[in-house]
């Protein structure tokens, strides 16, 4: 199993690490709905820039379906 580490940095590799956000403030927003926060935080929000960075981030977040939540916005 890879480490969400590893997995952050891939991603990172294909949308450039300005766009793989991990502070608190931003995770907490993402995390929490008009009604409630999610019983689990998210570990990082990553930003594709436009259709082909999100297409190739999909597979890699699909295979690490065992590692903490990773959101694509």
């Amino acid at each position: 199993m890879d480490s969400i580490d590893n997995v952050l940095n891939e991603v990172a590799s294909l949308v450039g690490k300005n766009y793989v956000v991990q502070d608190l403030e931003t995770l907490t927003f993402y995390s929490t709905d008009i009604f409630s926060t999610a019983n689990e935080q998210a570990v990082a929000i990553i930003r594709p820039g436009n259709a082909d960075e999100l297409i190739q981030v999909s597979p890699v977040s699909y295979t690490h379906l065992t590692l903490p939540t990773i959101l694509l916005v």
